[in-house]
C-alpha cells in the first residue's frame, strides 16, 4: 500500500475513495479501516466503509457497519438506503 503519514487521517479517506472508484474494494476497505482506527466517530467514513464492504460482497460486515453508525446517526437517510441495499445483495 501507498506510504502515508498515519496521523494524516483524511488522507486514508481520500485514498479509500480513489480505490473504490477504480473498483479496488479490498484496498478501499483497508484504507477506510485505517481512518476508522484514527477517528472512529466519522459517519461519512463509516458509510463509505459499509458501501465498500457491500461492493466487495462482504454483506455481514456491511450490515454491522451501517447498524453501528445508525445507532449514533439515525436521521441520515443515506445510511438507511445503504443498509437496505446491503440486504438486497
Amino acid at each position: 500500500m501507498l506510504e502515508i503519514l498515519p496521523d494524516v487521517e483524511k488522507t486514508w479517506f481520500f485514498l479509500g475513495i480513489a480505490y473504490e472508484k477504480t473498483g479496488q474494494y479490498e484496498k478501499a476497505i483497508e484504507a477506510y479501516q485505517e481512518y476508522v482506527e484514527l477517528n472512529r466517530a466519522d459517519a461519512e467514513v463509516l458509510n463509505s466503509l459499509g458501501i465498500a464492504y457491500t461492493k466487495a460482497g462482504k454483506i455481514t460486515e456491511a450490515i454491522k457497519v451501517f447498524a453501528e453508525v445508525l445507532w449514533d446517526e439515525p436521521y441520515r437517510p443515506e445510511l438507511w438506503t445503504n443498509l437496505a441495499n446491503a440486504y438486497e445483495v
